[in-house]
């Protein structure tokens, strides 16, 4: 968040390739730890300042042959 806010307070744009979605994801789902708890903790840490959008690509990746 120290690059963050100061880039959201001079009217910028900031693009994360990652935030409170990926930790949901990531620890409250799938290690099982809960996931108001894990929004609780990093809604904290982010004091507060949510993506005003999120997007989600659900794309199978393109994998390349060897080139011998």
């Amino acid at each position: 968040m120290e690059k963050v806010m100061p880039a959201l307070e001079q009217g910028k744009i900031v693009l994360c390739d990652r935030f409170i979605d990926s930790s949901l994801a990531y620890q409250g789902y799938a290690r099982g730890l809960g996931m108001d708890e894990v929004f609780q903790i990093n809604k904290f840490a982010v004091e507060s300042c949510m993506p005003d959008v999120t997007l989600f690509f659900d794309i199978t990746p393109k994998h390349e042959r060897e080139k011998n």
